[in-house]
């Protein structure tokens, strides 16, 4: 894991960017027919970058901080959107980023923290 822990680290912000643009910006992306679509696509963003960082950092004391800076983007993420012209606050989708992190946190302890060891050993 350590030959490409910056690399992994550097995809992880990656994607923290990505969600934060996502949060942010004025697009108007179609909503899918599916009731709660957006609710499960907070939890599944959140849910993965906790899979992600939680990988790269294995000590529970770094997974109870990454845990809690994770849920603390996504309020933050919410509240910022409460502010824009074009968003609005929705306290369901902070708890559906907060679920997607606990969740990924319970996956992680179960034992799904090796993927990217294994994808490394694979084709590194």
């Amino acid at each position: 894991m350590d030959k490409f822990r910056f690399c992994w680290f550097l995809a992880g912000a990656g994607w923290i960017a990505l969600v934060v643009y996502l949060s942010l910006a004025n697009l108007h992306i179609p909503q899918a027919p599916v009731a709660w679509s957006d609710k499960l696509s907070h939890f599944l963003a959140y849910g993965f970058l906790m899979g992600w960082f939680g990988q790269l950092y294995l000590l529970r004391k770094s997974r109870v901080i990454l845990a809690g800076s994770l849920i603390a983007l996504g309020c933050l993420m919410e509240v910022l959107q409460g502010q824009l012209p074009y968003r609005w606050f929705d306290v369901v989708d902070a708890l559906a980023n907060s679920g997607g992190v606990l969740v990924a946190w319970l996956v992680l302890h179960l034992g799904a923290d090796k993927i990217l060891c294994w994808l490394q050993q694979r084709f590194g």
